[in-house]
Formats: structure tokens, C-alpha cells, sequence
């Protein structure tokens, strides 16, 4: 007999991944708006708010046990990363 999956299971794993890419968004979206920014001090607090999302993302992915091999999560965080070196 296939092994049953249980849905609770299987639907806050979703949850929790879903609740790491909007954090990894927020801080693309916050990356990107530092960026374009051309006051220094806009872009140091506008960049602050990327910064934040980028830690609350790994802590989300250490606290909610997401796998690191989810590769949109991958993606997600491998392009914030990118982002948050050149502001």
C-alpha cells in the first residue's frame, strides 16, 4: 500500500515555505528600491528594511525548518543576496 501523506502536514509546509519567499520578496522589493535610490540617506534607511527582511528569512528557514533545498527558496535568496551587495 502507497504511504498516505497527512495534509495538515503537508499544508503548513507549505505555509512556512510560503511565509520565507515573502520575506525573500520583501527584501528583493526593498533591495531594489535602495538601489534606485539617489539620497544617501534614503538609501542607508531604505536599505536597513532589506537587511531585515534578509535575517527575518533565515531565521524563518532555521525556526520553521523549511528545507534549503527548495530551489525557489534557493533562487529567492541567492538574488537578495545579490541585491544586498551592491546597495
Amino acid at each position: 500500500m502507497p504511504k498516505r501523506t497527512n495534509p495538515t502536514r503537508d499544508s503548513k509546509s507549505l505555509q512556512n515555505e510560503l511565509t520565507v519567499l515573502a520575506e525573500l520578496r520583501r527584501g528583493r522589493y526593498w533591495a531594489r528600491m535602495a538601489i534606485g535610490s539617489r539620497d544617501y540617506s534614503r538609501r542607508f534607511a531604505i536599505s536597513l528594511y532589506a537587511n531585515s527582511a534578509y535575517a527575518n528569512a533565515l531565521n524563518a528557514l532555521k525556526r520553521l525548518e523549511v528545507p534549503m533545498t527548495k530551489q525557489n527558496i534557493q533562487d529567492e535568496l541567492t538574488a537578495l543576496q545579490g541585491l544586498l551587495a551592491k546597495i
